[in-house]
């Protein structure tokens, strides 16, 4: 909270500062969340060909009262992959087999969608999706 209180040349000569006014209504500091967290890129349970898994956890802070309202993913190159909600998981697929890939997130608040700031990056997942298995031989 805070109050206000009126100078002028005269207040500052005799050392009073006048009538200060209410209280004001709480005030919560608001900006953007901090890193989500824990990165992790994967292949999925089945071993897709052309597919990785990535998930992260939340900030260790919001940023604003009304917490997270979503993620941006983006390539190792900064290249914006997806625009989320609230979620702490996507699938990459369509990927080469055999390259190498690296994902980062960032997450978003109300405060960040508003003013286009965003989170500082998650760190950088690289993993390596596979192929498809040979055929059999002989």
């Amino acid at each position: 909270t805070f109050r206000v209180a009126a100078r002028n040349d005269a207040t500052d000569s005799i050392g009073s500062e006048g009538t200060r006014s209410a209280a004001s209504a709480s005030i919560t500091a608001s900006g953007p969340p901090t890193a989500p967290q824990n990165m992790l890129a994967a292949l999925d349970e089945f071993e897709t060909p052309g597919k990785l898994v990535l998930t992260w956890s939340a900030p260790s802070s919001s940023g604003a009262p009304s917490g997270i309202t979503g993620y941006n993913v983006y390539q190792s190159t900064g290249t914006l992959v997806a625009t989320l909600g609230n979620v702490l998981t996507y699938d990459v697929t369509g990927l080469t087999p055999g390259v190498q890939y690296g994902y980062f997130t960032r997450a978003r608040n109300a405060v960040s969608d508003t003013v286009g700031t965003h989170s500082a990056d998650s760190t950088v997942a690289y993993a390596t999706p596979v192929g498809a298995p040979d055929a059999p031989t002989g």
